[in-house]
């Protein structure tokens, strides 16, 4: 009934303009994005509201709109806007994408796990609903949903930078698994020598493979990782605490004691 009373409108604006409604909001849209661009937000908001009642089925006007009213500080308006735009189109992912990060900056998790659910249920290969789901059940210490996710997402992500692998690799440490973990944090600190990484540094990566090696008591090849973890120097996320951590494993230190 919503779709047909759309289209009657639809057909009424059609018949007053001498554009076609959705060529006629297109131009509204365009306009309000000039203006959003220009930091002119009262007017870019009265095009694409008007844009949105002259042709409802124009997508990324909802997606623009929402993130107007976010800058505004009407978030909640913003996710009735989305909520307006998925009735219409539920099997969007962007769109429920769009909400889910919403419901994440107001706080309402729970409500934003239900659409990662969505998008995974349309798209199991979703890489951005996987990374944000499996942080979510990180946090929860929903430990198993989080190496659910996360495996799933070291098999589909295609990035170099194998920052996926990173997180599988600490979930693995979480449940106590040091071999798988140590495998995988091998596999990023290759991903980083060949590539590089803006996340981990590489010191970090062969702090993290050391210590898994140590706590699947594999001592002399952890001593070999924790010498090249202070040789790599730069690892700013390891805490004093595992500074000396490594200096009292590493190979450095042993060869001197011997």
């Amino acid at each position: 009934m919503k779709l047909i009373m759309i289209f009657l409108q639809i057909l009424v604006i059609g018949s007053v303009y001498a554009v076609t409604p959705k060529e006629y909001a297109q131009r509204l849209y365009m306009h309000g994005s000039a203006y959003h661009a220009e930091g002119n937000l009262v007017r870019a908001r009265n095009h694409y509201e008007y844009a949105l009642e002259i042709y409802p089925l124009e997508k990324r006007i909802y997606a623009s709109l929402s993130y107007l009213y976010l800058e505004i500080g009407l978030a909640h308006r913003g996710i009735e806007t989305l909520s307006r735009a998925i009735e219409l189109f539920p099997k969007d992912t962007e769109l429920l994408y769009h909400r889910a990060y919403f419901y994440t900056l107001t706080h309402r998790e729970d409500l934003a796990l239900k659409d990662w659910d969505r998008i995974i249920v349309l798209d199991k290969k979703n890489i951005e609903a996987r990374w944000q789901r499996g942080h979510y059940h990180l946090k929860a210490e929903e430990y198993q949903d989080a190496l659910d996710d996360f495996r799933m997402l070291d098999r589909y992500d295609t990035d170099p930078s194998k920052i996926s692998t990173f997180f599988l690799a600490q979930t693995l440490q979480i449940l106590e698994q040091y071999d798988a973990a140590a495998k995988k944090f091998m596999e990023y600190a290759d991903a980083v020598e060949h590539h590089g990484s803006y996340w981990h540094p590489i010191g970090e990566a062969y702090f993290y493979i050391a210590q898994n090696l140590r706590l699947a008591g594999k001592e002399k090849e952890a001593s070999f990782y924790y010498g090249k973890a202070i040789d790599a120097k730069l690892w700013p996320g390891i805490t004093p605490s595992q500074r000396v951590e490594a200096q009292k494993y590493s190979d450095h230190y042993l060869s001197l004691v011997k």
